[in-house]
């Protein structure tokens, strides 16, 4: 179960937003938001409308000053959040971009899950779970970690698995058994599992969270989907997740 969420914020639309969804989320969970900025050379205070927001809502402000993604990956160490909330954009929006240099920045150097959230996202429930994987990954413990962080939401757990070339029957009952097996152990909500090539992967990937209405993507920081998510080439193209939060788990 989340218990502390950490919100980075730079007072954009976009990151009121984002606070405004976790706002919803810390409800769900009984959680504790700690609002962190960080402002050079001068730090200021919180907005107004931050604090409207976070009315009823059990929270904590903190301002610091120096280096933005410095201090903040400090501050989710420090507090041993579950969770990091943040835009994926801020203030310096570029047309087109799914993610900020900011926001990356945050994901590669925490070790903690962080819940990157579109400018677009409402928060609607947290119950459908949509974990993305690649054949070439092949990592079932970002699959086990995942099903334990979920398993206080229950709800349905779909699988999208990626594969560069056309699987034979029996590999692909191999692969489902295999998650399968996993979601037995460890007792997840109900499972189904999707296996399609690599082609358009990022096209199939919106397509399939929206079809399935999914309330969150996970995907390991180190997997080829997440890499292809950040590819510049890819970023100024295509509007990937434009309004699913997708979690970013930490590879294990």
């Amino acid at each position: 179960m989340i218990r502390k969420i950490v919100c980075p914020t730079d007072y954009s639309d976009n990151s009121l937003n984002a606070i405004k969804y976790l706002k919803d989320l810390a409800a769900l969970s009984n959680a504790n938001i700690e609002i962190v900025h960080v402002q050079t050379p001068i730090p200021h205070p919180f907005s107004a409308e931050t604090d409207d927001l976070l009315q009823n809502i059990k929270h904590e402000k903190l301002v610091l000053w120096g280096n933005v993604t410095d201090e903040i990956v400090n501050e989710i160490t420090k507090t041993h959040a579950d969770i990091v909330g943040i835009s994926s954009l801020g203030k310096n929006k570029e047309e087109n971009f799914f993610i900020s240099k900011v926001t990356l920045s945050i994901v590669n150097q925490s070790s903690f899950p962080i819940l990157i959230i579109p400018p677009d996202a409402n928060f609607q429930s947290f119950n459908r779970f949509l974990f993305v994987s690649h054949l070439k990954d092949q990592n079932y413990l970002s699959f086990r970690w995942i099903a334990e962080f979920i398993r206080p939401y229950s709800g349905r757990f779909e699988v999208l698995y990626f594969s560069e070339e056309r699987l034979k029957w029996y590999e692909k009952k191999e692969v489902v058994a295999n998650f399968e097996s996993l979601h037995h152990s460890l007792k997840t909500p109900p499972i189904d599992v999707h296996i399609n090539d690599c082609r358009n992967v990022l096209i199939r990937l919106e397509t399939f969270a929206r079809e399935q209405r999914a309330d969150v993507i996970c995907i390991e920081k180190s997997s080829r989907i997440f890499q292809m998510i950040i590819e510049q080439d890819n970023i100024d193209k295509m509007p990937c997740c434009t309004d699913t939060p997708i979690l970013i788990v930490p590879t294990i």
